[in-house]
């Protein structure tokens, strides 16, 4: 069928086409269905006031069964910032589980 496109390219230009935060919705959606426990971490506060964050901190933590992970969400191409890549490499020599991820397809593959 010409124009026809396989479901792994559906994919990647529908998440190509989504913000940060749409994907981001997205995957926090995803893990709470599937019984992860999901702390969003926010830098800034939509009623006023002075949030403090750790310069490049993950977006999110989740927690399912003994399992802990620490996901850094961005849109499909993009790259983590210096400092983020600093903080998560920190991270992962303390043990922790650090993941950058673009969308549901990815965060499939690491579950």
């Amino acid at each position: 069928m010409p124009g026809a496109m396989d479901t792994h390219s559906f994919r990647r230009r529908l998440a190509e086409a989504m913000s940060e935060a749409e994907i981001q919705q997205g995957i926090v959606r995803y893990l709470r269905a599937t019984g992860w426990v999901v702390l969003e971490i926010k830098g800034n506060a939509k009623r006023g006031g002075t949030v403090f964050q750790t310069k490049g901190i993950p977006d999110l933590y989740a927690a399912r069964k003994g399992r802990s992970l620490w996901l850094e969400v961005k849109r499909p191409g993009q790259r983590p910032r210096p400092e983020q890549e600093a903080l998560h490499e920190r991270l992962r020599q303390e043990g922790c589980e650090v993941h950058v991820i673009d969308g549901i397809e990815a965060l499939e593959k690491l579950l």
